[in-house]
């Protein structure tokens, strides 16, 4: 498939919202499927002609990566976190990319920026031999389990975040109320798919650094101002015992 201008795409947008052609004339003229122009015509009507204005934005999937500070704490070699977190990190990224060239390779530039699944749509082109075939089926039901997973982690660090603010002695009992609120806020955050574009572009990264980066900075300075804090009072306290000992053998 051809890349496509933000001109050309609006183009294409106006001539439907005129009303003298079709979708699938539309498309078949310009050689798109009907499924791409119909994004385009979704994101023109939400966001106008700003929607396709080549605006680049920050991902903010390794900014996540935080939560896994929950798990230092509890693990029994600490020395090797660092180095464990830099590798898998590498790895997830390394992965990205290669799925990421691959799918712009296989169904296009144009493609893979108007789809919300492009790994989905690119997992349905491999055909080994007329034999193995339907892989999108087991990409499906790994999204699913990393899902589960995923959440999982989340509302355990929650929980756990929580009743350490709150100095409780035990976290387990907000599991239920802090899953019943995840399914309201499931409703309410991201009631469709245009609204969660939105979102991913213009809010999620300004949340994500939020948390991910300037939270971490801030806890990690305080710590250190800590032990800065704690190491003069122990000098000054070892000063004072010192002096004392010195006017009584005096």
């Amino acid at each position: 498939m051809a890349k496509f201008t933000a001109q050309q795409k609006i183009q294409a947008v106006q001539r439907y919202l005129e009303g003298t052609e079709g979708q699938e004339s539309i498309a078949k003229s310009i050689g798109v499927t009907s499924g791409v122009l119909i994004t385009w015509i979704r994101l023109y009507q939400y966001h106008g002609e700003s929607a396709f204005a080549a605006v680049p934005y920050i991902g903010s999937t390794f900014l996540e990566l935080v939560v896994f500070l929950m798990f230092v704490p509890y693990n029994n070699r600490i020395q090797n976190v660092g180095k464990a977190l830099w590798i898998g990190t590498l790895m997830g990224g390394i992965m990205l990319t290669i799925i990421s060239l691959l799918t712009i390779l296989v169904i296009g530039a144009d493609m893979t920026e108007s789809q919300i699944y492009p790994s989905y749509v690119l997992a349905k082109k491999i055909n080994v031999g007329n034999f193995l075939t339907r892989i999108e089926v087991m990409m499906a039901i790994i999204w699913f389990l990393t899902i589960f997973f995923k959440l999982t982690l989340f509302l355990y660090e929650t929980a756990l975040s929580s009743a350490q603010t709150l100095k409780l002695k035990e976290y387990r009992f907000l599991t239920l109320p802090l899953g019943m609120i995840l399914v309201v806020f499931t409703l309410v955050l991201s009631p469709n798919l245009i609204y969660l574009k939105k979102f991913n572009k213009e809010i999620l990264i300004h949340y994500s650094l939020t948390y991910g980066l300037f939270s971490t900075l801030t806890g990690a300075l305080l710590h250190k101002q800590e032990l800065i804090s704690s190491s003069f009072i122990m000098q000054l306290t070892g000063q004072i015992s010192s002096t004392k000992m010195k006017l009584r053998f005096n």
